[in-house]
């Protein structure tokens, strides 16, 4: 059925143009060369060589740039895809970071030469990424945290002689709404919103005395009068040592920040975390990521 309605599905790390696909149609060539997520380790595998201790991050560099750069036709349109992190984005603070040997991103320019679009994934806001070039995240379809607040698009490409490109703003199936404050704030709230045409999900912070079952009830059948579904419901409590900034959900940080948030609170004399315990920590991931 996938292969029906040319549907091509990619995990592993390419080699030699193998996750290349070829179309061909009122005799326009199209290639579309895709990068699926990967590591380090991956491109190590790859790499046909027998003695791979030698190799260095400068190696593994290149030989991305070799796979995603491979193409078999000179009179071809040329798109590339990968979901790997490059350019200087701007995130919607909801995505995991791609860590690649210590990078957060990759370097745009060596493979824009090569291509007449560049297609990235992984960051959830929409973007253009050069001025000079159709480079662009595309981001998430609909909004996968409550920190995501932009429009959501989608890029259709018409392919003739030239590569036209028309944004089209996908419609909002749901809506996502964040809610905080006392009790009566809250039902204030949730009674305030529109719920006419569209379910909203809702985030709340309950500022609350103390625990109480009931009121929690409450505030869930509260929600449900009103067509909304409570997705997290978090009590702040005034009697705790601490302010609504210090508490940390672990549900909208990346590993990379609650590792660092919990060396700052184990060691809260020290400015950075060290050079050999963040490369340390980078190696464990790697290595869990393996497993």
């Amino acid at each position: 059925m996938l292969k029906e309605h040319k549907v091509h599905i990619f995990t592993g790390y390419p080699k030699d143009g193998s996750n290349l696909v070829e179309l061909n149609k009122d005799g326009i060539k199209l290639e579309v060369n895709n990068l699926p997520y990967f590591r380090a380790i991956d491109i190590i595998k790859s790499i046909d060589i027998k003695d791979k201790s030698s190799l260095e991050a400068q190696d593994l560099y290149q030989d991305i740039i070799k796979q995603m750069n491979h193409f078999k036709h000179e009179d071809s349109k040329k798109i590339i895809m990968s979901h790997h992190a490059f350019g200087s984005f701007t995130s919607s603070k909801s995505e995991h970071v791609l860590n690649f040997l210590g990078l957060e991103s990759l370097p745009l320019k060596e493979l824009q030469s090569s291509c007449d679009y560049l297609a990235l994934g992984h960051i959830h806001k929409p973007q253009k990424m050069s001025k000079t070039h159709n480079t662009y995240y595309s981001g998430s379809p609909v909004a996968l945290r409550f920190s995501e607040t932009s429009k959501k698009y989608i890029n259709l490409i018409s392919i003739t002689e030239n590569l036209d490109i028309e944004k089209i703003e996908i419609p909002t199936f749901r809506k996502l709404k964040s809610i905080k404050g006392d009790l009566k704030s809250i039902y204030e709230q949730i009674e305030s919103i529109d719920h006419s045409k569209l379910p909203t999900w809702i985030e709340i912070r309950a500022n609350l005395e103390e625990y109480d079952s009931k009121i929690i009830n409450q505030i869930y059948d509260k929600a449900k009068e009103h067509n909304c579904q409570i997705l997290s419901l978090t009590p702040i409590f005034k009697n705790h040592n601490t302010n609504d900034q210090e508490i940390i959900d672990i549900g909208q940080k990346n590993i990379d920040d609650i590792f660092k948030d919990y060396y700052k609170l184990k060691y809260p004399q020290a400015k950075d975390i060290p050079d050999d315990i963040l490369k340390e920590f980078n190696i464990l991931m790697e290595q869990h990521h393996e497993n």
